[in-house]
């Protein structure tokens, strides 16, 4: 079994052998929904905005009562001690109405944590090009070793920070219904850089919501190495951090089921189901992150 946060030891280790060609190139960012991708995704954004409102009625009727019930249920213990994670996948089948719903279920979940003053932070993870970028040519250009590891630029987007003060998801969430944005994605790498922020921060209880609608992919990784390498990483990460006494994961399936790889996961096909199968799921992971 490997250590994830060694204390004699800053960078993270990889379970079962996985390895990393190169991380020169990649790159954490904050998300900024600029004035240019406003305009070049008005539409979408229009169309997000009236889905959004569209539902709010209802999911605020559902999450007053949920709230109200959990914090009747946890009386003795404040959320205070609580901090979330809300990892969301930017994979290219995100484009489209699969990207729209995943965004409602991301605000929708933030907002209810909000009305429970639980801070939270909203990370994206994508890469920054297809093909495997700056790391696929260096690979080509010093002679193709064989089994390199993963063979990609990683992208990961800061939306929300877990001591930001405003409510909700910031309004650069929309930045996932930018097609440009989404390509391909690391899930094991992703849930280990949430789980190393979630490390930074003084609350002992640490959760970890992971939205996705499909399994891990990587054609450049894929094309070199054993096919199976990002699953079996991400197998290897979920089990390593579910045995971690602070932490407890929850997989959220976008149109996609994602039990196979969570202990504790729904499957998500249609809006209602945010109120009557979403929420009640992350009530019950904070309720129970400590048992």
């Amino acid at each position: 079994m490997f250590s994830i946060f060694r204390k004699d030891k800053p960078e993270i280790e990889y379970p079962n052998g996985y390895k990393v060609y190169t991380t020169q190139f990649d790159q954490v960012i904050a998300g900024a929904f600029t004035g240019e991708r406003q305009k070049r995704l008005a539409k979408r954004v229009a169309a997000f905005d009236r889905y959004f409102e569209d539902y709010k009625a209802e999911f605020d009727i559902e999450a007053v009562k949920l709230a109200g019930s959990l914090r009747r249920r946890v009386s003795d213990r404040p959320f205070g001690d609580t901090v979330v994670s809300i990892l969301v996948d930017h994979s290219g089948s995100m484009r489209g109405q699969r990207g729209l719903f995943c965004l409602l279920t991301v605000s929708v979940v933030s907002e209810f944590l909000s009305r429970l003053d639980v801070h939270h932070e909203i990370l994206g993870f994508t890469t920054s090009s297809w093909h495997g970028g700056l790391s696929r040519k260096r690979w080509i250009s010093r002679g193709k070793i064989e089994n390199p590891g993963r063979l990609c630029d990683l992208l990961h987007i800061v939306y929300r920070d877990a001591e930001a003060s405003s409510p909700g998801a910031p309004y650069s969430i929309r930045m996932l219904l930018d097609d440009y944005v989404l390509k391909e994605n690391i899930d094991g790498e992703a849930l280990l850089w949430a789980a190393s922020r979630l490390e930074k921060c003084k609350q002992p209880r640490k959760i970890i919501l992971h939205f996705s609608d499909g399994a891990p992919v990587d054609n450049s990784t894929l094309s070199s190495n054993p096919a199976d390498i990002l699953q079996e990483h991400m197998h290897a990460v979920i089990r390593e951090l579910s045995m971690h006494p602070d932490y407890r994961l929850g997989g959220i399936g976008i149109d996609h089921d994602v039990k196979s790889y969570f202990f504790d996961s729904v499957a998500l096909s249609s809006a209602e189901a945010i109120s009557d199968e979403l929420l009640p799921f992350v009530v019950r992971l904070l309720s129970t992150a400590d048992s």
